[in-house]
């Protein structure tokens, strides 16, 4: 929760006018569903759960994405 305070806090020194939060999967696909989003960081844990259906949301949605987390490569890319 620290550290995601910390990025909104950079992101927002960084001129973005507006950053949304989610901490579980359902979370995210809901607002990116209901939202329009430029980008977006994601962590590979949300709540306990691996996030990779809210990178195929994103990507379904043609919202371009990087990972932010503390997850080796090999969590990251394995099985895309």
């Amino acid at each position: 929760m620290l550290i995601l305070m910390m990025i909104e806090d950079m992101l927002a020194d960084l001129g973005c006018e507006s950053v949304t939060s989610a901490a579980t999967i359902d979370q995210a696909i809901a607002l990116i569903d209901a939202q329009v989003f430029d980008a977006a960081m994601l962590d590979m844990n949300l709540n306990g759960k691996n996030s990779r259906a809210v990178a195929d949301a994103l990507a379904a949605h043609g919202v371009p994405f990087v990972f932010s987390t503390g997850n080796s490569v090999h969590d990251v890319w394995d099985g895309y």
